[in-house]
C-alpha cells in the first residue's frame, strides 16, 4: 500500500525582475568582458550557468547575469570558429607538406609549454630548474624534428630516383627541388597564417568589445541561440533577484568571499532569556521575528534619512534623528536570506520521525513541475524558517555593503570630488534563534574582493582607435599566438565535448532520482574576484563596514532584551570580549576571538 503524500504549495516562489536595468553596471561590463579575456571564466560560466539547467543560481549583488551570459556564449562562438580555422589550416598542411608542419611545430611548442607552467606557483630558484629542464627537452626535440624533416627530404630524393630510373628518364632531382620549394612555401605561410588568426581574432573580438561594453552601454537583451537555452536563462536573470540559495559543497554563503580568506570573520553569542533583569521581574518572551525585524529596523537606519518605526514607516518625531547625506552608508541594502544544502531528498518520507503526519513527497524548495530550484522566499515562509531553528532550512539577514562611494561637496553643495568605486562588497549574515529558553546570535563576515584588474581592460579598449587595437592585440596575444596551434585541435575537441555533455544533461530527468543535487557550485562575482585586496585602504574599509554593523547588531539585541526585562549581562561580557579583542594585524587578518565559550581564530573557527 503506498503512503500517502502532502505538499503544501506557495510557501517559495519563483522570482520575478521588475525591469531590466537602463545601463549596465561597471561589475557587469568588467565580467562580460572576463568571457572573451579569460577563455576558463567563459568556459566556467556556461557549464555552470547554461549547460546546468536544474541548477540553482547565487543572488547577484551589483551586477547583470543576464549579459554575463549573453557574452559567454557569444565568446564561445567566436573561439571555436578560431580554432576551428586553425585546425583546418593544420590539417592542409599535414596534407601538402607534413615537414612543414612538423617545422611549425618545433617552433611554437616551446611557447606552449611556457604556458603550460604555472609560474607564479614557484620560487625564482624552481622557475630556474624548470626553464633548465623545458630547455633542454626543446633542444632534444628539435633535433629529432630536424632529423625527421631531413629523412623526408632524403626519402623524397630517392622516390625520384627510383622513378626516374624506371621510366628511362635521365636522372634528374627535380621532384626533391619541387619538394623543397614547397616545403618553404608552405612553412613560411603556414606561420604567416599561424599568427594572422590569432591577431586577427583579437583585434575583432577587441573591436566587439569596445562598441558592447563601452561605459555607459545600455542593457542588451539576451542573445542566446536556441529558445530552450534562452528560457533558462531567463529564468537565471529572474532568479538572481531572489532570496533563497541552494548551495552545493560547504560553503552556504556562496558568493559572499572565501571562507578560509584573512578578512572573513565570524562569532557567536549565547545568553539566558529566562533570567530577569530585575530580581522581582519577569521576562517576557522573545519572538525571534521581532527581534530580526528590530535589528533590521536598526542597521538601516544607517543609511536612511529618517529612522523606520515599526510600521515600516520614517520616523520623523524628533528633528535629532535626521541623519544628513554625508553621514549615511551608501550601498547599504538588508534583506531575508533563506539557505538550504542543494542535494535534495525527493522520495516521500516520513514529514516528522515518529509523527503521524503523511509522508512528505518532493522537497519544499524544488518546482516539482519545473524540477528547478525556487528563488523567493515568500514573508511567512521566512517567518516559519525564522521560528524553527531546527529545521533543514535556515533563514539569515543579509546585510551588504557594496562598492559604491558618495560625492564630495562643499558647505553650498558644490561636488569637490566625484564618488568612486571601490570595488569591493562586504557582506554579512546574522542568524539569531531562539531555543530552550536561550538565544543563539550568529554574525557571519567576509568580504569579496574587486573584480580582477585585467578585465578592467575594457576602459582602456573604448578610448582606443583601429591600430592601436592591433598595437593591444600584439602585446595581449603574443604569447597564445605562438602556441595556439598546439593547443587549438584540443581546445576544439573540448568545446564540441563540453556542448555534448549539455545535451545529454538537458535530457537528465532529475525527478527519477531519490536524491538530486540542484544546488549552486560558483557565484559568477566570486569566480572573477581577485585573491586579496589589492590597496590597504580597501582592507581598512573592509574592516570599517564589518564593524560599524557588528556594533550596530549588538546594541540592538541589547536594547530588544531589555525591553523584555532580560538580564544582558552575559551578553554584554561576551560582546565587550569580542569588540576589545577583534584587532587588525598584519594588515587584514583578525586576532583571537574568546566569545566565552570558545576561541576562534581568523576564519571564525570556534574550538573549545
Amino acid at each position: 500500500m503506498v503512503a500517502e503524500s502532502v505538499r503544501i504549495e506557495g510557501h517559495f516562489q519563483h522570482a520575478r525582475r521588475g525591469g531590466i536595468p537602463r545601463r549596465m553596471t561597471d561589475a557587469t561590463r568588467y565580467l562580460c568582458a572576463a568571457a572573451y579575456l579569460d577563455e576558463r571564466f567563459c568556459r566556467k560560466v556556461i557549464g555552470e550557468l547554461v549547460d546546468a539547467e536544474h541548477r540553482a543560481v547565487v543572488p547577484s549583488y551589483g551586477f547583470d547575469v543576464g549579459p554575463v551570459i549573453s557574452h559567454s556564449l557569444r565568446a564561445r562562438r567566436l573561439q571555436l570558429i578560431r580554432d576551428v580555422t586553425i585546425w583546418a589550416l593544420l590539417i592542409g598542411s599535414l596534407l601538402i607538406s607534413p615537414p612543414a608542419l612538423l617545422t611549425y611545430f618545433s617552433l611554437a611548442l616551446p611557447f606552449a609549454a611556457v604556458r603550460l607552467v604555472p609560474w607564479r606557483r614557484f620560487d625564482w630558484r624552481r622557475r630556474f630548474k624548470i626553464a633548465w629542464a623545458l630547455a633542454a627537452s626543446y633542444f632534444i626535440f628539435w633535433l629529432l624534428t630536424q632529423g625527421l624533416v631531413l629523412a623526408w627530404f632524403i626519402l623524397a630524393g630517392l622516390a625520384s630516383t627510383n622513378s626516374s630510373m624506371t621510366d628511362g628518364s635521365p636522372i634528374v632531382p627535380a621532384n626533391a627541388e619541387g619538394q623543397v620549394a614547397l616545403y618553404l612555401a608552405c612553412t613560411f605561410l603556414l606561420g604567416l597564417a599561424m599568427l594572422g588568426i590569432p591577431f586577427g581574432w583579437q583585434v575583432l573580438v577587441f573591436r566587439n568589445m569596445r562598441t558592447d561594453l563601452a561605459p555607459g552601454t545600455p542593457t542588451p537583451p539576451l542573445d542566446v541561440l536556441t529558445e530552450r537555452v534562452r528560457h533558462h536563462a531567463q529564468r537565471l536573470v529572474d532568479a538572481q533577484v531572489g532570496n533563497v540559495t541552494l548551495y552545493s559543497g560547504g560553503n552556504p554563503f556562496l558568493g559572499s568571499g572565501a571562507p578560509d580568506s584573512p578578512w572573513a570573520r565570524a562569532w557567536s553569542i549565547v545568553v539566558e532569556l529566562d533570567r530577569p533583569a530585575t530580581p522581582d521581574g519577569t521576562p517576557q518572551a522573545i519572538d525571534p521575528v521581532a527581534l530580526h525585524e528590530h535589528v533590521r529596523r536598526r542597521l538601516m537606519a544607517m543609511s536612511e534619512e529618517w529612522p523606520t518605526a515599526e510600521d515600516d514607516r520614517p520616523d520623523r518625531s524628533d528633528p535629532r534623528l535626521r541623519l544628513p547625506a554625508n553621514e549615511r552608508i551608501a550601498g547599504l541594502n538588508i534583506d531575508y536570506h533563506v539557505v538550504a544544502r542543494g542535494v535534495c531528498t525527493q522520495y516521500p518520507r516520513p514529514s516528522e520521525p515518529g509523527g503521524d503526519l503523511p509522508d512528505y513527497a518532493g522537497h519544499p524548495l524544488i518546482d516539482g513541475s519545473a524540477r528547478v530550484p525556487y528563488s523567493k522566499a515568500t514573508e511567512a515562509s521566512r517567518e516559519s524558517i525564522i521560528r524553527h531553528p531546527q529545521g533543514g532550512v535556515r533563514c539569515y539577514q543579509r546585510v551588504t555593503v557594496g562598492a559604491e562611494g558618495q560625492a564630495v561637496r562643499d558647505a553650498a553643495g558644490r561636488i569637490i570630488a566625484p564618488a568612486e568605486d571601490q570595488d569591493i562588497v562586504v557582506s554579512v549574515f546574522i542568524y539569531l534563534a531562539v531555543e530552550g529558553h536561550m538565544l543563539y546570535a550568529q554574525f557571519v563576515a567576509d568580504v569579496l574582493p574587486p573584480i580582477r584588474r585585467e578585465y578592467h581592460l575594457i576602459d582602456h579598449l573604448a578610448s582606443c582607435t583601429d591600430a592601436a587595437l592591433i598595437g593591444l592585440a600584439v602585446r595581449h596575444r603574443w604569447l597564445a599566438a605562438l602556441s595556439d596551434g598546439v593547443f587549438a585541435p584540443f581546445r576544439v575537441i573540448r568545446t564540441l565535448a563540453q556542448m555534448a555533455f549539455a545535451r545529454l544533461r538537458a535530457d537528465q530527468r532529475p525527478e527519477r532520482f531519490t536524491a538530486y543535487d540542484y544546488g549552486a557550485r560558483l557565484s559568477v562575482r566570486e569566480l572573477a574576484a581577485e585573491d586579496t585586496l589589492p590597496t590597504y585602504l580597501q582592507v581598512l574599509d573592509a574592516h570599517k563596514y564589518s564593524r560599524l554593523i557588528e556594533r550596530r547588531l549588538h546594541e540592538a539585541v541589547l536594547d530588544h532584551l531589555q525591553s523584555h526585562d532580560i538580564d544582558v549581562s552575559a551578553y554584554r561580557m561576551q560582546a565587550n570580549q569580542i569588540i576589545e579583542q577583534s584587532v587588525m594585524i598584519n594588515g587584514g587578518n583578525y586576532g583571537p576571538i574568546n566569545t566565552g565559550s570558545g576561541t576562534q581564530d581568523n576564519r571564525g573557527m570556534t574550538t573549545n
